[in-house]
Parts: C-alpha cells; sequence; structure tokens
C-alpha cells in the first residue's frame, strides 16, 4: 500500500503523535505533514488549526484575513498563543478582531499573550485583547510579561480587558509590572460579580528592585 494512501485511521494515530511536540516543532511537523499529497493535506487540516501559534506581529493581519475568508477554519481552532520573541513585535499597533471573527471561534477555549520581556501598554493596546470578548467558548485566558503605564491607575485597563471576558473561568496573570509600582502600592485586583464563575486565578508582580509578589487564588 502507498504511504499515500494509508487508512485515515492510521494518519490520525500519527497526528496525536504530533500533538505531544511543543508548539513551535509542532507546526513545522504539520507543514510537512500537510505537503507530503493531497489526502495528507485534509487530514491535517483540523489538527493544524486547532491551536494557533504566532511568533511576529506581522503574522497576524495574515491570520486574521484567513479568519475572515475562511470561516470553516476558524471554528476549528482551540488555542490561540500570540508571543514575542524579538524586540520589534509591535504590541501596541495591533488592530482589534474585526466583528464578524468572533462568531466563528466557536470551539477557542484558551487564550495566551506572552513576552518574553516586559512591554508596557496603554488602555487602547488592549484592544485586541479586549475583541476576544465575545468567544463564547473561551475558558483559560494567560497574560504574560505585560505591565501598564501609568500604574496603578493604568492597571485599570489590563484588569478591565479581564472584566470583559466573564466567561473566562481560568485566569492567569504572569510576570504583571507597573511602572511605579512599590512594595506598599501593590494594586488590588478584583472582579465584578458577573466574573463569578471565575474559578481559578494566579497572579504573580513584577515590582522594581526585583521584589516579587505572588497572589495566588483558587476558588
Amino acid at each position: 500500500m502507498s504511504s499515500q494512501h494509508l487508512p485515515p485511521e492510521i494518519l490520525d494515530l500519527v497526528l496525536d503523535e504530533i500533538d505531544t511536540f511543543s508548539p513551535l516543532d509542532r507546526r513545522k511537523t504539520l507543514f510537512s505533514f500537510a505537503r507530503t499529497c493531497w489526502s495528507w493535506y485534509k487530514q491535517a487540516v483540523k489538527p493544524f488549526y486547532k491551536q494557533v501559534y504566532i511568533n511576529k506581529s506581522d503574522q497576524i493581519p495574515l491570520f486574521v484575513r484567513t479568519l475572515c475568508n475562511c470561516p470553516q477554519l476558524a471554528e476549528l481552532i482551540q488555542d490561540i498563543r500570540v508571543q514575542s520573541r524579538d524586540p520589534f513585535f509591535q504590541w501596541d499597533s495591533i488592530a482589534p478582531l474585526p466583528s464578524q471573527v468572533p462568531a466563528s471561534l466557536k470551539a477557542l477555549r484558551a487564550l495566551t499573550f506572552a513576552s518574553e520581556e516586559i512591554v508596557f501598554l496603554d488602555d487602547s493596546d488592549w484592544n485586541f485583547v479586549r475583541s476576544f470578548a465575545p468567544c463564547k467558548s473561551l475558558r483559560a485566558l494567560t497574560i504574560e510579561g505585560f505591565g501598564c503605564i501609568r500604574s496603578p491607575t493604568g492597571w485599570m485597563a489590563l484588569v478591565t480587558a479581564i472584566w470583559s471576558m466573564p466567561q473566562v473561568t481560568h485566569l492567569y496573570m504572569v510576570g504583571c509590572a507597573g511602572d511605579v509600582f512599590t512594595p506598599g502600592s501593590l494594586p488590588f485586583v478584583c472582579f465584578p460579580e458577573y466574573c463569578r464563575d471565575l474559578v481559578h486565578v494566579q497572579v504573580s508582580f513584577n515590582l522594581p528592585l526585583y521584589i516579587r509578589c505572588m497572589v495566588y487564588r483558587s476558588y
């Protein structure tokens, strides 16, 4: 039997193994898998779009264009991770999702925004994050390596972005910072009553002078 005509069950086993790889290795391997032949491509589409990993800001408009033009692919996405690995990632210029896109992300359950170096954003810079609020199936939100300009008042820009997603049950705010934090002025992260379904919260602050404080709460 030709490898191009393997039973779908065998290809599914191969794809299950690829699914255990790290996000970057998984993406590269799926690309190779999909390019093998047409029948393999059709099998690879679903897991390929199950997890979306973006590490360059210029990839985001292309990704959004795909969601707009191919809503059937958007329906396959369960996990989106946007992570900067270079200082040229333009977090402050990312446009919010077009209004029709969130409705297509019917299976999206986990959303991550991560920066390897602390990035300070102002209120309007969180519009891209807020634009995911209509995704009703979203349950886990991770915000890692971000701070707010003119803290602690600017801290509310980040917190209100989270408030816009009351459907989230698991929240992780890792290595967050403020440009005027002092050990005695940590902002208290509070959530309105409509966030009552929040069952797990983990917050860590990255303070000046390398003073760190961990706030961990599990409901």
